[in-house]
C-alpha cells in the first residue's frame, strides 16, 4: 500500500494511516513482517504560519507524524520565504523528523534547485513541488499537466546558461538510491528523474534501493494523540481516544459558525423523521450554559482537559428530536477499542416524565439498510442505596 499526500492531503492520509495501523495492522501485506506500506509526503502544511493571508494561517489540522505501522516514509518539502511576508499565499513544507528519507527541494538552507530560489508570493514554489515529484512518475513529461502545466526542469534547455553554456542553476533530478554515487546537479549524472521520488514504491521498481537518513527518530505509536492544540483551544478538539471511536464524533470540534452544520453528524439527517431539521451548529450550547449541569457531573466526566466543551441539545422547545451520524467503522474486538460511548446529561426535574431516548444503527450493506434498535432509554431517577 502507498499513500501519497501533498500539502494538506499529508495530514487526510496521515489520520487515514494512523486508523490502518489501528483497526487493521497487517494492512500493506499478509503478515507483520511481510508488508509493505509506504507514507509519502509532499510540502507537509500541518503547522501555523501567521505570515500567510486571512484563513491560511491555521488549518487547525492533526500533527503529520510516521506512525508505527509505516515502513517507510519519504518526505519532500520546500520551505521558501517570500519577500512580501504580509501578503504571501506560498506555503511552506517541513522536515519530518521520523520520516526514513528527507529532501529538502529549496529555501532555508540556501539551496540552488532552480524554481526554488525565487522570493515568491503567488504560491508558485510549493506548486513546482509537487510538480517535482510527479516528474518522477513520468520520465517522458516537459510540464505537470501535460498541457497548460508546470514547467519540469530536467533537460539542459530548462535551465540557465551562462556565456559558455553551462547550466548555472542545477538541474531538478539527480539519482540518491542506495547504488547511486552522485551529487545533486553534478552534469555526468542522469537528469530525466530516474532513481528518486516515485522510484522508491513497489510500483516504482526501486523499493529494494530505498534510501534512509543517518539520524531517523523512532516512529510513533498509533496511541499517540497528535490532535491540533493551541494556547487558546487547548485540547478541547480532542477525542475519547488518540483514535476517537466516532470519527468526527466530537462536537467540539468545530468553530461553531450558527448555520453550519455540525461535523460528522449532518449528511444524513432528516431520514426518518420529516419535521427534523439539518442539525446546524446553533443547536451547539457550551456546557456551562447549562444550569442544571452539576459540578459533581463535570467531575465525573473529567472534561477539564478540554476546557470549554459544546453539548447538543435535543428535545423541548428548540432542540432536535433526532440526530444521524454519517457513516463510521464500528470497532470489532481487535482493535484497540471495541466501544462506542456517549455522555448524556438530563434535568433532575425530567426524570420520570417519560423522557426516553433510543439508539438504532444501519448497516451500509445490501439487506440491512433499516434502521435496528440497539434499544431505549427511559430517563428515571434510580435511588441509590
Amino acid at each position: 500500500m502507498h499513500f501519497l499526500g501533498f500539502g494538506q492531503g499529508t495530514a487526510i492520509n496521515n489520520e487515514i494511516v494512523q486508523r490502518l495501523g489501528s483497526y487493521f495492522p497487517l494492512a500493506g501485506g499478509i503478515s507483520l513482517v511481510n508488508r509493505d506500506l509506504q507514507m509519502t509526503t509532499i510540502d507537509p502544511h500541518d503547522f501555523d504560519q501567521d505570515y500567510l493571508v486571512g484563513s491560511l494561517k491555521s488549518f487547525r489540522d492533526p500533527e503529520v507524524r510516521i506512525w508505527e505501522n509505516v515502513t517507510y516514509a519519504d518526505n519532500y518539502y520546500q520551505d521558501l520565504l517570500a519577500l512580501d511576508t504580509q501578503g504571501t499565499n506560498t506555503r511552506p513544507g517541513r522536515r519530518i523528523a521520523e520520516a526514513d528519507w528527507n529532501v529538502h527541494l529549496g529555501g532555508s538552507d540556501g539551496s540552488i534547485r532552480i524554481g526554488f530560489t525565487e522570493n515568491s508570493t503567488d504560491g508558485k514554489p510549493q506548486m513546482h513541488a509537487v510538480t517535482w515529484y510527479g516528474g518522477t512518475t513520468n520520465l517522458s513529461g516537459s510540464q505537470l499537466p501535460s498541457r497548460h502545466g508546470e514547467r519540469i526542469y530536467r533537460r539542459l534547455g530548462d535551465l540557465e546558461l551562462d556565456s559558455s553554456g553551462n547550466p548555472t542553476t542545477p538541474t531538478w533530478y539527480t539519482p540518491d538510491h542506495t547504488n547511486a554515487n552522485f551529487t545533486h546537479g553534478e552534469q555526468r549524472a542522469p537528469w530525466e528523474g530516474i532513481g528518486t521520488g516515485w522510484f522508491y514504491s513497489v510500483l516504482g521498481g526501486g523499493s529494494q534501493l530505498r534510501p534512509y537518513d543517518v539520524n531517523v527518530s523512532n516512529p510513533v505509536p498509533l496511541t499517540e494523540d497528535n490532535t491540533y492544540t493551541d494556547e487558546t483551544i487547548g485540547n478541547k478538539m480532542r477525542g475519547d481516544y488518540a483514535v476517537p471511536t466516532l470519527f468526527n464524533g466530537n462536537f467540539d470540534a468545530s468553530k461553531r459558525f450558527t448555520y453550519q452544520s455540525v461535523p460528522g453528524w449532518s449528511f444524513y439527517n432528516s431520514l426518518t423523521v420529516s419535521d427534523n431539521p439539518n442539525v446546524s451548529q446553533r443547536h451547539l450550547h457550551e456546557r456551562d450554559e447549562i444550569d442544571t449541569f452539576l459540578t459533581e457531573e463535570q467531575r465525573i466526566l473529567n472534561y477539564g482537559l478540554a476546557g470549554q466543551n459544546n453539548t447538543l441539545k435535543m428535545g423541548g422547545n428548540d432542540g432536535v428530536k433526532e440526530i444521524i451520524h454519517n457513516l463510521f467503522l464500528v470497532p470489532d474486538q481487535n482493535s484497540l477499542h471495541d466501544s462506542l460511548k456517549f455522555n448524556l446529561h438530563v434535568p433532575e426535574d425530567q426524570l420520570g416524565a417519560g423522557r426516553k431516548i433510543t439508539v438504532s444503527l444501519r448497516a451500509d450493506v445490501a439487506g440491512y439498510e433499516q434502521f435496528r434498535s440497539i434499544g431505549t432509554i427511559n430517563l428515571e431517577l434510580i435511588s441509590a442505596l
